[in-house]
């Protein structure tokens, strides 16, 4: 068919497991602490991960100094935009 379109596409992405083949972690602050606290954290398992290069390519994109933010939307709120509360966290 000369107006037929054909392309490939990669397997989707499997929770825990990159889309490359490699391993995910998610790191949990159960305790409360400074988020760069928890930075740091992750920072030396990152540090203690390169010295195994059999894992290949370590990196955290966790960055503790960019802000987030909170939407609140409830019932109704929604569809009317002034009605949406943002705050900073």
């Amino acid at each position: 068919m000369p107006e037929a379109f054909c392309d490939g596409f990669g397997l989707p992405p499997i929770l825990g497991l990159s889309a490359t083949g490699g391993f995910q972690y998610m790191f949990e602050d159960r305790l409360g602490d400074d988020v760069h606290a928890l930075a740091q954290t992750a920072d030396l398992v990152v540090q203690a991960g390169r010295r195994h290069p059999e894992l290949g390519t370590i990196l955290s994109t966790f960055r503790p100094d960019v802000p987030q933010f909170k939407v609140d939307v409830g019932s109704g709120q929604g569809r009317d935009p002034r009605r949406s509360r943002f705050r900073r966290l």
